[in-house]
């Protein structure tokens, strides 16, 4: 867990305490190393002092809930004003030893519980509601209507595009969103089917591409089982020095079966890899140690009014050194006004997506930094 205490002796009698009833606890006495610590590792729960230097600590935990929504958050205050609707525990001050234990151990359980359901949920998806048809029929022409709309991605200090995000579209109604497409897909058992579909319709597309840019295809993570996706003979893998493969931060790549040495092979055909939407509230940094990503694309949760936001900077500032530090580009996904632009630049991204720079269009579509 991590203690957030703006009293070191006291973060350091609490830390004691904690770790006397077997709960392993970092503790730093700040917002800014809060969020550090947050970025770089996995907590159970957090535990918080209302009275912070610096950092308000209710805009300090919304943060943290929107880069992390599933974590605990324990706050010790002398009262409860301006904590009613936050979704924290409060423990009174003084702290009460056995309070703070149980209320950390509830919160450590509950945490666990939450992982639990994520997974079965991430398992088992129902299929999109109000389907009077027979859903593999309807999945049927999804497929064969299906087509790709092409984002651009630019990087700082190039006056071409870099790449552009290959986005799943369909004009079958009755699957009328991405989201209802790939529902019906793991319903039906059918993952594999589609994820085939959609790198075909990437390969041709990337064909009539401008010749120097590079195209981000989305994986889902059971994708990485499909014998089809390292086969050298398929029109992507032949194109595969120019495609990103993005796999999303909110899939557990680590319960697919050798999947540092599959991610390996895609590399050794040339293949990059992208983890895709961090901090879109389930925390981040989490896949790299198994994926080791050549990009990381920011989740436009985080890039929303970042200009008027210090906590909200700080956190991604953190993000960006520690994809620098393992060696990985950053995309700020989202990015729709020029004060966001400037923020992002001023923190250290240098690859951009967003409304700001053109919307998701059938055909590969100029584009230029502001």
């Amino acid at each position: 867990m991590l203690l957030v205490h703006a009293d070191a002796r006291e973060a350091d009698r609490l830390a004691k305490l904690l770790a006397e009833k077997g709960l392993e606890t970092t503790a730093v006495n700040d917002g800014g190393a809060a969020i550090d610590e947050l970025v770089r590792h996995r907590f159970d729960v957090l535990v918080l002092d209302s009275e912070l230097p610096q950092t308000p600590a209710l805009e300090l935990v919304r943060v943290i809930r929107a880069y992390d929504i599933e974590v605990p958050v324990v706050v010790l205050a002398h009262d409860a004003t301006g904590w009613v609707g936050a979704g924290v525990q409060l423990v009174a001050k003084p702290v009460d030893a056995a309070v703070l234990v149980r209320t950390v151990a509830r919160g450590k359980s509950a945490r666990r519980e939450t992982k639990r359901l994520r997974a079965s949920e991430l398992q088992i998806s129902a299929p999109p509601p109000d389907m009077p048809e027979d859903l593999d029929v309807v999945f049927g022409r999804a497929l064969d209507q299906m087509w790709l709309a092409f984002q651009p991605i630019l990087k700082e200090g190039e006056p071409r595009v870099f790449g552009y995000e290959a986005l799943m579209r369909s004009r079958e109604k009755k699957l009328g969103t991405p989201g209802d497409i790939l529902s019906a897909a793991e319903s039906l058992g059918k993952l594999d089917v589609l994820g085939r579909r959609v790198r075909s319709l990437a390969a041709e597309a990337l064909t009539t591409a401008p010749p120097d840019a590079h195209l981000f295809v989305n994986l889902h993570s059971r994708d990485l089982l499909d014998h089809a996706l390292f086969d050298s003979a398929t029109p992507l893998t032949t194109l595969a020095s120019r495609v990103v493969l993005e796999i999303t931060e909110r899939a557990n790549v680590e319960d697919v079966d050798d999947v540092s040495a599959r991610l390996s092979i895609l590399r050794f055909h040339g293949f990059r890899i992208a983890v895709d939407d961090l901090g879109a509230g389930y925390a981040g940094l989490t896949s790299f140690a198994t994926v080791e990503p050549e990009f990381v694309k920011l989740d436009m949760s985080l890039v929303r009014n970042l200009h008027a936001s210090p906590v909200r900077r700080r956190l991604v500032a953190s993000m960006v050194d520690a994809c620098r530090d393992l060696g990985s580009h950053v995309v700020a996904e989202g990015v729709e006004s020029p004060e966001e632009l400037v923020a992002l630049r001023a923190l250290g991204c240098d690859l951009f997506q967003g409304y700001l720079f053109g919307r998701p269009a059938p055909s590969f579509e100029k584009a230029a930094l502001p």
